[in-house]
């Protein structure tokens, strides 16, 4: 857990700007969480994003993001909302993988340890600063600025 800690401290110094890097770990993200039929969309800030996912209206956006969250967001206190300062996107992300890392190490859930850190880590590296569900099958992103 230490290790994984380390990683993700590291992935949020959002060091390296590279948006391929940061689309192929969005999409290796998606793959992993089982929503290969989304697609992605890069915004130029992220306001931008932000305000295209508030557009979607309350249900759908509640929909949108427990897809994109899965049931593994269900071990956390109601998951991030889209009113959320945009600087605390990755740290959140960081906290939801790591729990569900944790509870896949004590046996407590059956889905795969990694199921939320797969591809996300890469592309906060990379730069990545929001991603964020902006349509019903379509996540929004934008880099760091």
């Amino acid at each position: 857990m230490v290790g994984e800690q380390l990683a993700w401290h590291a992935a949020l110094r959002r060091a390296k700007h590279n948006a391929a890097v940061v689309d192929a770990g969005l999409k290796s993200a998606l793959m992993a969480r089982g929503l290969s039929g989304w697609t992605l969309r890069r915004y130029d800030n992220a306001n931008a994003a932000v305000e295209a996912h508030d557009a979607l209206g309350v249900h759908t956006t509640d929909i949108a993001f427990r897809t994109w969250n899965t049931e593994a967001v269900s071990f956390c206190d109601g998951g991030r909302s889209s009113t959320q300062d945009c600087d605390t996107f990755g740290a959140y992300d960081a906290d939801v993988a790591l729990i569900v890392m944790r509870k896949s190490f004590m046996g407590d859930v059956s889905f795969r340890g990694d199921l939320l850190t797969v591809g996300i880590r890469d592309a906060y590296a990379a730069g990545l600063h929001v991603a964020i569900p902006t349509g019903p099958a379509e996540l929004g992103w934008s880099m760091d600025d």
